[in-house]
């Protein structure tokens, strides 16, 4: 699990930035050279960054839902007596659904923070996931 956790959180080195730029062309429009250019006028190198925790776990979650606990789910199904086909399937299925609800209010942070990289309704990761919880939740 902690070798799956590292890879997510090594992933999110490349995806972090990525979806940083998505959502603020999603925003405000613009080419991807325009939306670099502009983040890195207004932000510096430093605003690349904002979102990463929540997009490092978010992918180490995933990652470890994944890589481990398809595996394990795959076991239990065959020696319920099931074939592997089935074991595969019903492993593979239960760990993604399991994972991508536990990674889910990561990726909901994630992208409120990415969305407001001037933090005028979000702050750090502990002030948007509060003010998402007191909002109603991440649902």
């Amino acid at each position: 699990a902690g070798a799956a956790a590292a890879g997510g959180a090594v992933s999110a080195l490349y995806v972090s930035p990525v979806e940083l730029v998505m959502i603020q062309q999603q925003r405000f429009g613009g080419s991807i050279q325009k939306t670099l250019g502009r983040l890195h006028r207004d932000f510096g190198l430093y605003g690349f960054a904002r979102g990463y925790l929540a997009t490092g776990l978010r992918d180490s979650v995933y990652v470890i839902g994944m890589l481990s606990a398809t595996p394990f789910l795959e076991k239990e199904v065959k020696q319920l007596g099931f074939g592997s086909a089935t074991g595969s399937v019903v492993g593979s299925l239960t760990a993604g659904v399991v994972a991508g609800t536990l990674s889910c209010p990561f990726d909901c942070i994630k992208a409120c923070m990415k969305g407001d990289i001037e933090q005028k309704k979000y702050g750090s990761f502990t002030e948007t996931g509060r003010s998402l919880y007191r909002a109603g939740g991440f649902g």
